[in-house]
């Protein structure tokens, strides 16, 4: 009876319990004792129910070993996950409340695989449910994956809870089945998707042209490879890119390819594609969560972590190539390195090669190696001419019919390098003038063997007359002038009459644009020549650095050989000496753009006869006023010879008083200069220590300008002398330049000739004293006049006297011829020793000799006395000025006093009348008269003391 009962406690335990399912249990291996209580699900009757348990964290578990005893005391253990589950052995007969019994074996294989993953997929995407039908549904599924290789006991019992159910609730049996479905569909997916990723991949390439292109690889592409070419990827070049953890989607990739060297110049070349891929496929996890109550039933539920595992599937991408077309056309361009190549010269072009629109790249392939070799391309080119027309004019696709053949020339690109410019020289050379115009062809059938990827029958050609293509050998005119005159004065103007022709044997004039000679501007340069010797200038093929340019230059127009053109009026300038001669040039800066260089640059020579003209200047000479005096008015007079300049002309003459140290400085209106105390400024010896500047260094006076009509004697404006000196006058011709409207010197005289020189100097004074005297005698000194005096009634000469009688110990002697005599000095004479002064000055008005007043010579007087005269000047009513003054202590102004002599007394007035006849018939006589009764100066002095 026991064992009934516990047999019945047994069923209806299990049958609460697997009736429920776990789903998202949290915690894991370590956990404690895990708490359930029934979820959702259907009561087949009182006892037993099928459905979910609840775990206190709200997942659902479901029972996975159907006919396992349930423990009813003990707790579940915690969570571990199981990659596989255990085999079911119920070795107790099972009886239901209905009555039914199920004997044992009651067995189910366990559970792996893909029927493991069909459990986790039903327990997470289905399992987790509120509605009771559809938990039913999902623990009835889970006890029906295990029915494959159970017991029949395990199938009946499993009948049973079905019927039980559908009778309960009618539709969950078609429910379960649908669970089924779905997780068998589920599992078939993911079979699929493996099987894709398995499974190799198209590429997709793209051809841009023969030698770029792109490739797209699929998602998950972990390496690609290329042969024969490089792929672009992270700004490199490549033949191998591995992609990082694989493409995250289908990307595209460029491509160069590269042409072995195998192919040749081939049309075509193959370029291959291989690679890797691994591919990501999400899969349900082959693993469940469970627990088991005790020793007995064991419940499952979803990986809270890990519903799903990723497989990588490694694949491969389909190997794939593309066979690149290369086929192109060459084609080049031309410049012409020069347009102009002189008579003598190489002819010479630029060829240039590249590919046509629309073309293909240059063909080349990839050596051995590893350089890029290039199809190697040959061009001819043929060089017409020489037209005097321009090609240009009418271009064409072919040279004209019968046209001359100048040169010819062939160029073969460098495999190194390809396209390109290449220079080209012909060791043919231009003869005459002209117009030659290239015409280059790239034909097919001149190139090497071997070169396939050009189109058939490919031929090119750039075409004859362009304009870039012309080179030009210039025409060589020989100017031909003549000067209007062959000898022109300062001032005056000439012409020159330009002519010009073609150089013999250089061919033609070449013609312009409008059929006609292209027309020659010639410049033309005067330059001013002096030789050495007054001949012409020697003619050469160069201008001489000795030559000057006169003026701006002048242009003419020469049309043809037959039309002479006459430039405008060149002026000579005033300033032109020795011979002037035109030099006409043709430069190309001076030609029209559209023809410049087309006619030789040159120049006709220098000097050439007809084109020099000796030049004519005015002569000028003088002659100054030799002497003067103070206060005198001076003058100059210039004599003008020669042709005259046709402009306006006048003379001006310039005074200058020649300086020296210690005298007044004077300025230009012949006044003293002052300093800032009224001092006069004194020129000092280091102002003076320049001789070339010496002569000029103080001009005094300018004239007014005396205006020259015609060639003769001019006299210059009157000037007044301000003080005394040596005047040097310098004369200047000037002429009204025409240009600038100024006058202009065309001569200057030198400074300092002595035809130039004036001398003014004031009287001079020679003085002669009685040479002896007694005491008691009247004396007096004489003094001579000579020079010069100012004409100007202002001005006023006087003379006055005095007598100086110095203590003879103040005296110093010296020896002249054995005779001792006394050495003059002004020391001597002061105010303290002066003992006479005349009264009133002696008016000097003409030269001559004058008359101090007597002086009458007493005891004190005995020795020598000394006599100093000074000359005064003074203007109207000025102060009067010395102008000169007597040295004191000469000999011929000292009269030696002696006592009178114990003789008769009529021995002193035979001595006076002697002493005044002395005076009026000279030294000479009183000498001889006195003889007698000379004492020598020395005792006389002696006496005194």
């Amino acid at each position: 009876m026991q064992n009934k009962i516990r047999v019945l406690l047994a069923s209806l335990l299990a049958g609460f319990i697997c009736a429920a399912v776990l789903v998202g249990l949290p915690g894991g291996q370590g956990e404690r004792a895990q708490a359930y209580s029934f979820g959702p699900g259907i009561h087949i009757n009182p006892e037993e129910s099928i459905g979910s348990y609840q775990h206190t964290s709200g997942t659902l578990v479901y029972c996975v070993e159907m006919p396992i005893v349930i423990d009813e005391r003990a707790s579940a253990t915690p969570l571990q996950e199981m990659p596989m589950l255990e085999a079911v052995n119920q070795p107790l007969r099972f009886t239901v409340h209905t009555g039914q019994s199920f004997n044992p074996p009651i067995t189910a294989p366990e559970l792996r695989g893909d029927t493991l993953k069909q459990l986790n997929w039903i327990v997470k995407q289905r399992g987790q449910t509120g509605d009771n039908q559809q938990a039913a549904a999902v623990q009835l599924a889970l006890w029906k994956l295990r029915e494959p290789g159970s017991s029949k006991s395990y199938r009946d019992m499993l009948a049973y809870k079905i019927s039980a159910a559908e009778t309960v609730s009618p539709g969950v049996t078609a429910q379960m089945q649908t669970i089924l479905a779905q997780a068998a569909a589920q599992l078939q997916s993911e079979a699929d998707q493996l099987a894709k990723a398995a499974a190799d991949e198209e590429l997709k390439i793209t051809v841009t042209d023969g030698y770029t292109g792109t490739v797209q690889v699929p998602a998950g592409t972990v390496e690609l490879q290329i042969t024969n070419g490089l792929l672009e990827f992270a700004g490199k070049q490549q033949q191998i890119v591995h992609f990082e953890g694989g493409t995250k989607s289908a990307t595209v990739l460029r491509f160069s390819g590269v042409p072995p060297q195998a192919n040749g110049f081939q049309r075509h070349y193959r370029v291959s594609f291989s690679g890797k891929k691994q591919t990501r496929v999400s899969v349900t996890a082959s693993s469940v969560m469970t627990s088991k109550i005790g020793n007995s039933q064991r419940i499952a539920g979803p990986h809270l972590r890990r519903h799903t595992d990723t497989v990588v599937v490694d694949g491969k991408l389909k190997a794939s190539f593309i066979d690149m077309d290369t086929l192109w056309s060459p084609v080049l361009s031309t410049t012409v390195p020069s347009e102009f190549v002189e008579t003598g010269g190489p002819f010479s072009d630029t060829v240039s090669f590249s590919v046509a629109a629309g073309s293909n790249p240059w063909r080349w392939y990839q050596s051995e190696q590893g350089e890029r070799v290039y199809a190697p391309i040959t061009a001819v080119g043929t060089l017409y001419g020489p037209f005097l027309s321009d090609p240009a004019l009418n271009p064409a696709a072919q040279p004209p019919a019968g046209a001359p053949v100048a040169a010819t020339a062939t160029v073969v690109t460098d495999p190194a390098k390809g396209p390109g410019s290449y220079q080209v020289t012909t060791t043919e050379t231009s003869r005459e003038a002209g117009y030659y115009s290239w015409v280059w062809q790239i034909k097919k059938s001149d190139q090497a063997k071997g070169l396939d990827s050009l189109p058939a029958d490919y031929s090119y050609s750039d075409g004859f007359g362009t304009v870039r293509e012309t080179q030009i050998t210039p025409s060589r005119l020989t100017i031909n002038t003549k000067l209007s005159n062959t000898e022109i004065t300062i001032g005056e103007t000439l012409t020159d009459t330009v002519s010009a022709t073609v150089a013999a044997g250089s061919g033609g004039w070449l013609q312009g644009s409008d059929g006609q000679r292209i027309p020659a501007v010639l410049r033309g340069t005067l330059y001013q020549i002096t030789t050495t010797d007054g001949a012409a200038p020697t003619r050469s093929a160069t201008v001489p650095t000795a030559a000057k340019q006169l003026g701006e230059t002048v242009t003419v127009t020469v049309n043809g050989p037959d039309e002479p053109a006459i430039s405008v009026p060149v002026l000579i300038p005033l300033n032109t000496t020795g011979y002037v001669t035109m030099v006409w040039c043709l430069h190309a800066g001076d030609q029209p753009e559209e023809v410049r260089g087309r006619i030789q640059e040159g120049c006709d020579d220098f000097a050439v006869p007809s084109e020099t003209a000796k030049v004519n200047r005015p002569a000028v000479v003088t002659k100054a006023q030799a002497a003067a005096t103070y206060r005198d008015v001076i003058h100059d007079i210039a004599t003008v010879t020669g042709p005259l300049p046709p402009q306006q002309r006048r003379l001006t003459f310039t005074a200058y008083l020649q300086p020296a140290a210690g005298t007044p400085k004077y300025d230009a209106a012949w006044a003293q200069v002052s300093g800032e105390a009224g001092e006069p400024v004194m020129w000092q010896q280091r102002e003076l220590v320049d001789p070339a500047a010496l002569c000029e260094a103080q001009p005094v006076a300018v004239t007014t300008p005396v205006e020259v009509t015609e060639s003769g004697d001019y006299r210059s404006p009157e000037v007044t002398a301000n003080s005394y000196g040596t005047v040097f006058w310098v004369e200047t011709l000037e002429v009204k330049d025409p240009v600038s409207g100024e006058f202009v010197a065309v001569h200057r005289g030198e400074c300092g000739l002595p035809n130039e020189t004036t001398v003014i100097t004031p009287p001079t004074v020679q003085t002669q004293a009685a040479p002896t005297a007694f005491v008691g005698d009247q004396i007096l000194d004489v003094a001579s006049v000579s020079g010069k005096l100012s004409d100007d009634p202002s001005v006023k000469y006087e003379l006055t006297f005095e007598a100086y009688a110095p203590p003879s110990s103040e005296l110093k002697y010296q020896t002249v011829d054995g005779r001792e005599e006394i050495v003059p000095s002004d020391s001597y004479c002061t105010p303290e020793t002066r003992v006479f002064e005349q009264k009133r000055p002696v008016r000097v008005t003409k030269p001559g000799d004058y008359y101090s007043d007597y002086f009458g010579v007493g005891d004190e007087h005995v020795g020598p006395v000394f006599w100093v005269e000074t000359l005064w000047i003074s203007e109207g009513d000025g102060e009067a000025k010395q102008l000169h003054r007597g040295k004191c202590g000469i000999k011929n102004e000292t009269t030696i006093v002696s006592p009178v002599a114990k003789l008769a007394t009529t021995g002193s007035a035979g001595s006076l009348s002697l002493i005044v006849l002395s005076s009026l018939l000279g030294v000479t006589a009183v000498t001889l008269l006195l003889i007698g009764g000379r004492r020598t100066v020395k005792n006389a002095a002696r006496e005194r003391r």
